[in-house]
């Protein structure tokens, strides 16, 4: 009877050890495949009514030949926001200065409202003056939506105090040159904080 107690003991411990190890556990996986978009920062500088036409072919368009003093020309940089993201918006302008001790600048214009000088106004050196504008106000940058424009001047004046007299300057051919450049709006930081001032803006997006 011993025995057989012992054997049954052994039989349910058994089954026990069989069952324990048959044991299953409820489970699941789960899996999450986010698809995202990748966007882009794209702008275009045009100036719709600069005309360009060049009866003498001599790479001069003749509304800017023999101008004179006081004269206006048709020139209206414009940057547009062609990428799919907004943008913070600059322009630096390189224009031309007459040579002398006491220099002139040659051509003068007047920014339109929405632009803010982040540099000082610079004195002619070496036959020109560089400026560079941002889009937005002094402590905050304006942002540009896709499909946005920011115009920057409309005309150029031949500066009407010229004499005609200054070193190299009848007959020479002068330049006002314009570079737009463009930056994503959301996200750009500055030393790890967020950057909205011009000053940190270009900064932080390593422009010159």
């Amino acid at each position: 009877m011993k025995k057989r107690k012992l054997l049954i003991a052994a039989i349910v411990l058994l089954l026990i050890l069989l069952i324990g190890g048959a044991v299953a556990y409820f489970t699941d996986t789960a899996e999450a495949t986010n698809t995202f978009t990748i966007g882009n920062v794209d702008i275009t500088l045009t100036e719709p009514n600069w005309v360009t036409t060049d009866a003498n072919s001599n790479n001069v368009p003749d509304a800017a030949e023999n101008k004179l003093p006081g004269e206006e020309i048709a020139k209206d940089p414009t940057v547009t926001n062609v990428g799919e993201n907004d943008a913070y918006i600059f322009a630096k302008v390189v224009s031309a200065c007459t040579t002398d001790a006491s220099p002139k600048e040659i051509f003068t214009y007047t920014v339109n409202t929405g632009w803010y000088l982040m540099t000082p106004d610079n004195a002619c050196t070496n036959g020109s003056i560089t400026r560079i504008y941002a889009y937005g106000t002094n402590s905050a940058m304006t942002k540009v939506a896709k499909n946005g424009t920011a115009v920057l001047f409309t005309k150029v004046t031949v500066n009407e105090s010229l004499t005609g007299e200054e070193t190299g300057l009848t007959g020479a051919n002068k330049t006002v040159e314009v570079k737009a450049y463009g930056v994503q709006a959301d996200g750009i930081k500055k030393d790890g904080n967020p950057a909205t001032s011009p000053a940190d803006v270009w900064s932080a997006a390593n422009f010159s």
